[in-house]
């Protein structure tokens, strides 16, 4: 097998012959999702097993790992991703087909819970999938997020080695790229398939899991670990059965007279011969339970790309405050994920909609105040620029979200700065000066 071979891995490989046949009978973008069920717009229904394992020891299981991919999906949700024109100084698109599209993606999400959704799927499993729904003509109509561990990708591998076809494998329905399109995280073992973020944060998870099990388990035994009873004696069949039910009564009375009463009377077992209890777990300080849980939760925070402060450990905090930690989670982790997602949708829709080379997707950070420098030293550094001459009256009313004025598009020159165009002459120095 040679290296192209082995790069598909997952993705369903189909001859040319087979790619033709289908393109030959390809069909116009439906009317209606052929991919989802309403629980799949919002929740993730998942089949794959490691899949359902992210999810659910994941996700659903720990609060950190939760918590991270909460904390990113929600802040790329705040960029309001839209339609932009222009590339030094664009403006936000506004009534056309494709902002609307963006703006209400279909009739069950905003565009922010769209996008949150998206962003939560794409990093549990390292892809996911947009449907396009609506007329054969120009863009479509509706976007919707099927369940990825149902799609898989189809490569023709005898041509370009590109995606032609995506297959649903438990009803056989299929899409064009033009009907769906795949965004995904690099997945160095496989180009068509991508990699979940919570991979690489899996075994800190399961430490974090199991150490709470533990301690849960711990919590519901009133504290004891579990103990070997070792008999010195023989024991009858139905001796050994009495002793140990009446030893299991006897601790289960001593726990209930605890939590009613305080301390419990002793319990004095009869007839047990000579017995020794030996412990076979662990208590927490011995197994060092909590140092290893919070390590764990410190490893979660550097796979998923937020600050531990930011998930309950600021005994580990790697900024001064939590507006520098949401900052960093904005500039390295939110927009880097953003800008991705709208340069697949340009590349994707741009040419459904007949976008030019100036207009994208993309978004505006000037609404969120994570990313806002202290409002006092803004207007402290605007001040000196307008003292300056480095910015007109009105651009600095601007900035202070006041009203321009008739007249003040001029600067401010300082008297010991003038222009050397308004200088005077060795002529004029000369001449005296009126009194």
């Amino acid at each position: 097998m040679g290296l192209f071979d082995s790069l598909f891995g997952q993705a369903k490989a189909v001859s040319s012959e087979e790619h033709r046949e289908r393109r030959a009978q390809s069909r116009s973008l439906e009317q209606k999702s052929r991919a989802i069920t309403s629980a799949d717009v919002f929740g993730a229904t998942v089949g794959d097993s490691e899949v359902t394992d992210y999810v659910e020891e994941g996700y659903q299981a720990n609060p950190y790992i939760h918590r991270a991919i909460s904390l990113v999906a929600s802040s790329v949700a705040t960029l309001d991703i839209g339609v932009y024109d222009g590339k030094e100084r664009p403006q936000r698109i506004t009534g056309e087909d494709a902002a609307k599209l963006i703006e209400r993606p279909n009739p069950l999400q905003s565009n922010s819970s769209f996008m949150e959704a998206l962003v939560t799927k794409l990093m549990l499993n390292g892809e996911v999938y947009v449907e396009a729904i609506g007329p054969s003509q120009g863009g479509p109509a509706e976007l919707y997020l099927p369940d990825p561990s149902e799609i898989d990708p189809e490569v023709d591998k005898d041509a370009d080695g590109l995606i032609q076809q995506y297959v649903q494998e438990t009803t056989g329905e299929e899409w064009s790229p033009r009907e769906m399109h795949q965004i995904r995280l690099v997945n160095p073992e496989n180009p068509f398939r991508g990699q979940s973020v919570v991979k690489a944060v899996s075994r800190a998870g399961d430490v974090s899991n199991y150490g709470r099990k533990y301690l849960h388990a711990l919590l519901k035994a009133n504290g004891v670990p579990p103990h070997l009873i070792m008999l010195a004696g023989q024991m009858g069949p139905e001796e050994r059965e009495n002793f140990e039910d009446q030893f299991a009564q006897r601790t289960l009375s001593a726990f209930q007279e605890m939590r009613a009463d305080g301390l419990p009377k002793p319990q004095v077992m009869q007839d047990a011969g000579q017995a020794r209890l030996d412990r076979i777990g662990f208590s927490p300080d011995d197994m060092e339970l909590l140092p290893s849980m919070q390590q764990a939760a410190r490893e979660v925070a550097t796979g998923m790309g937020v600050a531990p402060e930011l998930l309950g450990d600021p005994e580990n905090k790697v900024y001064d405050n939590v507006k520098q930690a949401r900052k960093a989670l904005y500039t390295e982790t939110a927009i880097p994920m953003a800008e991705k997602i709208c340069g697949e949708l340009t590349h994707w829709l741009g040419p459904q909609f007949e976008f030019d080379d100036n207009r994208r997707f993309y978004f505006e950070t000037e609404h969120i105040n994570a990313l806002q420098g202290d409002p006092a030293r803004k207007r402290e550094l605007d001040l000196r620029e307008l003292e300056s001459g480095a910015i007109t009256i009105n651009e600095y009313r601007q900035r202070q979200g006041k009203e321009p004025k008739e007249g003040a598009d001029v600067l401010l020159v300082p008297k010991s700065k003038q222009p050397l165009a308004v200088a005077r002459s060795p002529e004029q120095e000369s001449e005296p000066q009126p009194n």
